[in-house]
């Protein structure tokens, strides 16, 4: 059974692979990364020479609106070539979109809609950060994509998914969740929903500070996971900031913040085991300083001052959505087992507790970095 779905898979790959003008034939195929809307696969294709692309069936349940996507990639592109230029570093390579043959961005195929782009040679990404260099280089790499968008109007930019960091609507969904329950899930995550609700003021900060126009609004990624950053194989540096989907108008500390909480320890976001989601405040101390060295003469004094705040609030909001799937019956998070989403949602809040335990470490290696 398993040889015959991957024969299968093989054949649809192929197929697909048919609508596009490619230097070679088409070898084999893989599922990469970790994220939880898309389907990502490595292609090979051998020519004179071997070459890798990044095809992507795309989860249009989320993304309802992938042409918008498309636009907003196109808009960004060229800001993040003219800013590629690393001083005393390689410079930063960008991904690009393959076209069909008949020169269109998106494939349809079988009711299902594809992208390809290029891949990023020699490099790799990481769901956990190894050590300070990594979270160090990865916090570089998402400063420069914030700083090379600087002169980009974030309002040219379509709002793929409306609202996606308003951390008090995501808190509002939840609490109808809990009381419509129309999954009856509740009684498995009472504690879980308790630790939000209880919490309810402290996601008000950044969106608050967004509409009145404390923190400016700018183009940002929108989903700085540390395995949104490509790592240079042999050296080890950051080379490509990739995933380009959400990206529209927001904050940079929404960036930051969901960087942070991606990389402030090193246990996985979905690890069952809570007592190895500890803090590591050298990792944190790296992401402060290579975000400030690439994004510090952009930010204003806020955006600098709350870089825990966004830590907190985004890590709480994570854990919120992950909460609310599994309440709402786990249509929007890929699951792998069951209760995957619920044991997402413990991590998440385990990692609130953490950080609200080492406030004040935290925030004293934010006010000496600035």
């Amino acid at each position: 059974m398993k040889a015959a779905a991957e024969d299968s898979g093989h054949a649809l790959i192929r197929d697909v692979l048919d609508a596009y003008d490619l230097p070679g034939t088409f070898g084999r195929h893989e599922p990469i990364g970790s994220g939880h809307i898309n389907d990502t696969y490595r292609v090979q294709v051998t020519g004179r020479t071997q070459h890798l692309f990044v095809l992507q069936r795309l989860n249009t349940d989320v993304f309802r609106h992938p042409e918008k996507q498309i636009a907003n990639i196109h808009a960004i592109l060229p800001h993040l070539h003219d800013h590629a230029a690393s001083p005393g570093r390689p410079a930063f390579r960008t991904v690009s979109i393959v076209p069909t043959r008949r020169g269109e961005p998106l494939l349809i195929h079988e009711g299902r809609t594809w992208r390809m782009m290029t891949h990023v040679e020699n490099a790799y990404s990481v769901d956990v950060v190894r050590n300070a260099h990594h979270a160090y280089e990865a916090a570089r790499a998402f400063g420069w994509f914030v700083a090379s968008l600087r002169d980009l109007p974030p309002e040219k930019l379509h709002d793929i998914i409306p609202d996606f960091h308003n951390t008090p609507k995501r808190h509002q969904r939840l609490v109808s969740a809990i009381a419509t329950d129309a999954h009856r899930r509740l009684a498995t995550a009472r504690a879980e929903a308790d630790f939000a609700l209880a919490r309810r003021e402290d996601c008000r900060l950044l969106e608050v500070a967004r509409t009145d126009g404390t923190l400016p609004s700018r183009a940002v990624h929108n989903d700085t996971k540390v395995n949104n950053v490509m790592f240079d194989q042999q050296k080890h540096h950051a080379v490509s900031v990739i995933d380009l989907d959400t990206v529209m108008a927001g904050t940079s500390l929404y960036d930051f913040g969901d960087l942070a909480r991606t990389s402030i320890t090193l246990s996985r976001e979905d690890d069952r085991d809570l007592s190895r989601i500890r803090i590591q405040p050298e990792l944190f101390k790296a992401l402060v300083n290579g975000y400030l060295e690439s994004a510090g003469a952009i930010l204003n004094d806020k955006e600098k001052a709350w870089m825990y705040d966004a830590t907190r609030i985004i890590t709480l909001e994570i854990g919120i959505r992950f909460l609310t799937d599994y309440l709402e019956g786990d249509h929007y998070f890929k699951c792998g087992r069951p209760g995957h989403n619920l044991d997402r949602a413990r991590a998440q809040f385990k990692l609130v507790q953490e950080l609200e335990a080492n406030e004040p470490i935290l925030r004293r290696i934010v006010d000496a970095a600035i």
